[in-house]
């Protein structure tokens, strides 16, 4: 491959900078999380604008950023319990909540 990573034989840039195995670790535990995430934000599609989701120790919570009227909050709702998520009902803090894989 004249003397290239593999990466720059097929013309992927990774953007390592200098200290390229810190920062192939750093990309690679972004990855992570984001692929827990991913099957939510997916089944979510355009409807993850009105939400937050938060990764708090081991579990996954998702909140409304706002007020959600109630076609939105039912569509949502079966969306997540699909996914495994369970409505934690705790007055302003209530939100869906699904123990992580990791």
């Amino acid at each position: 491959m004249g003397g290239q990573t593999p990466a720059e034989a097929a013309g992927i840039n990774l953007n390592l900078g200098e200290n390229k195995t810190e920062s192939l670790m750093r990309q690679a535990a972004i990855h992570a999380k984001a692929t827990e995430e991913e099957p939510v934000i997916k089944g979510l599609g355009i409807r993850i604008n009105k939400l937050q989701i938060l990764h708090e120790g081991d579990c996954i919570k998702v909140r409304a950023k706002s007020w959600l009227e109630r076609k939105d909050w039912t569509e949502i709702n079966d969306i997540l319990r699909v996914q495994g998520f369970n409505w934690l009902s705790n007055g302003k803090d209530s939100c869906w909540i699904r123990m992580s894989k990791n």
